[in-house]
């Protein structure tokens, strides 16, 4: 779970033997995105969209795809400050701008806004800087 308490994983393994304390292992929610569509290429796309729902009336065709990934990995994604996944990421959204804000543990947030046109397919690289002391 993120810090705004939603799941961004799925626990795959814990290994528990004697004198060490458990160790788990899980599987981001990115890369079980990753498995979902190499498995099951038509469950996976319904899961991508369900991330941005479409309001009632919109199709396809308003809305744009933004490929989001960061240096480092794993960046929290909000767009208009509802929490989507972690990088990187395949979103589809709404026609029109958006405010896109990642979050790294220990750098300075990344914000933009987006103007996203209609059909569009887009890709944003964010690159955090260490902060300086």
């Amino acid at each position: 779970m993120n810090e705004s308490g939603e799941v961004i994983g799925l626990n795959t393994q814990k290994l528990i033997k004697k004198n060490v304390t458990g160790i788990g292992f899980a599987l981001s929610s990115t890369d079980l995105l990753l498995v979902l569509r190499r498995f099951y290429p038509g469950v996976a796309p319904a899961l991508i969209a369900a991330t941005v729902p479409m309001k009632a009336g919109e199709s396809a065709v308003e809305q744009g795809t933004v490929a989001i990934s960061s240096d480092p990995d794993a960046a929290a994604i909000y767009i208009d400050g509802k929490f989507h996944g972690n990088t990187p990421a395949t979103l589809k959204l709404a026609a029109g701008s958006h405010v896109v804000l990642l979050k790294s543990s220990g750098r300075p947030d990344y914000s933009r806004t987006l103007e996203i046109p209609k059909a569009s397919k887009l890709t944003l690289k964010a690159i955090f800087t260490v902060p300086q002391p």
